[in-house]
């Protein structure tokens, strides 16, 4: 359970054009994300986002109508983020092997953890209670990004595009495993061989490299 101690400091104005308006918007996803780091998004309230954020609960409503639509935003802003870091890796190295191709996709996979876990809520939580504007929106956007990474890959469109159906799912998947080992493991237990975060990146890079191997005959 989160809790607050009184913050004295003053609130910041009120945003008046788009510059502050977008970086007010930025603050308050800031404060969302702290928060989640340290506590379940069943925890968060939006009065809590506001307070990180040090502006009255009112004023957060005028960027975000509800919880979902928040972390809907969050969500975009990880995923924009790390397929632009994986655009330019893709167009400087133009990996082709499947080795090679792996480590690219890979590369700096700790930073991207915010964003697996807000994948596994999307599925799990957002796409079923955030109204369908704010999710026809955050599909929109995902596709384009999405788009983006397929045109960079050595493979026909159809290959790519399911390269990055597999990937969703095998990083959503091993990362929902390394998350439940811990919780699953008794003190008295050896550490386990099988489940955990520290395996994370070796069973993930068997498992895409092993894909990435079946694709590779296709590759034009």
């Amino acid at each position: 359970m989160l809790a607050f101690v009184p913050d004295d400091t003053p609130r910041p104005l009120r945003a008046r054009n788009a510059d502050e308006k977008k970086r007010r918007r930025t603050e308050i996803l800031d404060a969302a994300e702290r928060l989640w780091s340290t506590a379940s998004y069943s925890e968060l309230s939006m009065s809590q986002v506001a307070a990180e954020a040090r502006l009255a609960k009112g004023t957060l409503y005028l960027y975000f109508d509800t919880k979902e639509e928040l972390f809907l935003a969050l969500l975009t802003s990880h995923l924009q983020r790390w397929a632009a870091d994986c655009v330019l890796r893709l167009r400087e190295e133009r990996p082709r092997t499947p080795d090679a191709l792996t480590e690219a996709l890979l590369r700096g996979h700790e930073s991207a953890q915010p964003l697996r876990r807000l994948l596994l809520l999307y599925g799990s939580v957002l796409e079923r209670n955030a109204s369908q504007t704010w999710i026809r929106q955050a599909q929109q956007l995902m596709w384009q990004v999405l788009r983006d990474i397929v045109q960079e890959l050595p493979y026909p469109p159809e290959t790519s595009a399911r390269l990055i159906m597999h990937l969703y799912a095998l990083s959503v998947g091993w990362h929902q495993v390394a998350e439940l080992g811990p919780r699953l493991q008794q003190p008295h237990d050896p550490p386990s061989r099988v489940i955990g975060e520290s395996l994370f990146e070796d069973e993930f890079t068997y498992a895409l490299q092993a894909l990435l191997r079946q694709l590779l005959p296709q590759v034009v």
